[in-house]
């Protein structure tokens, strides 16, 4: 992550630490490689214990955590594992090696700065991400992303007041499917910027159609995944995409989930969200009280809507809680001066 955000000169000087860092934290009786990139594994021999060899393990991540300097910048040193028994994990160095990899694909996903230890089900969890992410490649290559809108209706006028443009696809047997098909692609930086991109120029493109033809469409929301929070050309590759066809920046909303405030490239999040905020663009915290919810994020950050969860929406009428909660956050939002949308409201009923 820090060779694709501010260069390889800084990856180089993560590196050289990390490994000294490393290798002393696991003391002896450790065979320590490094594999390539930032990739290193670890043998370890006489631990007769499994949970031994996991404390041990999970000690050195600890060590290794404490930021490094570079040219003014802090640099994150967080590292994840992913480990192997023998004989239990495989019989021979490739299968104990391949084991810990795909323990190790699984904690990038799910336990990000741990350990996991490898568990037969990881192997298809691994197979199912695999095959999605080259579902995607299919999809960015050939050129399949179409913007489905849905509607934003105010209660108090019963009129459309604006869109969401949701992601979907076009398969040539199966016709058009939910962006859930392909939902690892969204981690991976590379791809979920080449998914986005197509969207964004599809939705500028329609916005600019829209108000030639005089269509009072109000304003568009956006999706923003956390990965593209890791590239430092977000900002300007929107805005400049809005400038060239002579948009209003207050025409787009772009919809970021509380995950972004605290997983990887976090400490980007509040620049990019500043930044579109002073141009004029409107932010809005989807899926607010499902996930990391807190409200400092309200206030630490320039949040122009709160969208309410469609799960506490779904049972209003029949879940008093359900009902408490809305009532809390319409009020807060309005309290805040904040704009409150409630997803999945699908009848007037």
């Amino acid at each position: 992550e820090t060779n694709d955000t501010i260069g390889h000169d800084a990856g180089d000087v993560v590196l050289r630490p990390f490994a000294e860092r490393l290798r002393n934290a696991l003391g002896s009786g450790c065979t320590l490689a490094r594999l390539g990139g930032d990739a290193f594994a670890a043998v370890i021999e006489g631990e007769a214990a499994p949970d031994r060899i996991v404390a041990r393990v999970q000690a050195a991540l600890r060590t290794v955590r404490e930021p490094l300097a570079h040219e003014g910048r802090i640099l994150d040193c967080q590292a994840t594992a992913g480990g192997s028994v023998f004989p239990a994990h495989g019989a021979t160095a490739a299968e104990l090696l391949k084991s810990a990899d795909i323990a190790l694909y699984a904690a990038k996903a799910n336990a990000r700065g741990s350990l996991l230890t490898f568990q037969p089900n990881m192997r298809a969890d691994l197979q199912r991400r695999s095959s999605m992410l080259s579902i995607a490649r299919d999809v960015v290559r050939d050129d399949r992303i179409i913007p489905f809108y849905q509607p934003k209706v105010a209660l108090a006028t019963g009129r459309v007041c604006g869109f969401e443009a949701l992601l979907r696809w076009h398969h040539t047997a199966l016709g058009t499917q939910w962006p859930a098909t392909i939902g690892a692609a969204f981690e991976d930086l590379y791809l979920a910027g080449g998914l986005s991109e197509p969207m964004l120029e599809r939705i500028v493109g329609d916005m600019r159609r829209w108000l030639d033809d005089g269509v009072a469409f109000g304003r568009i929301a956006f999706n923003l995944s956390p990965a593209e929070f890791r590239r430092d050309d977000l900002t300007d590759r929107i805005l400049s995409r809005l400038h060239h066809a002579g948009i209003p920046p207050e025409r787009l909303e772009l919809e970021v989930t509380e995950t972004v405030f605290v997983g990887r490239g976090a400490e980007c999040v509040a620049t990019a969200l500043e930044e579109f905020s002073r141009a004029g663009v409107h932010i809005a915290l989807d899926d607010f009280g499902t996930g990391y919810a807190s409200l400092t994020h309200l206030k630490a950050f320039p949040v122009h809507t709160i969208k309410i969860d469609k799960s506490f929406v779904s049972h209003l009428d029949s879940d008093t809680g359900d009902a408490a909660i809305i009532d809390a956050v319409v009020a807060l939002g309005h309290r805040l001066g904040m704009t409150v949308v409630a997803e999945g409201v699908e009848t007037e009923s």
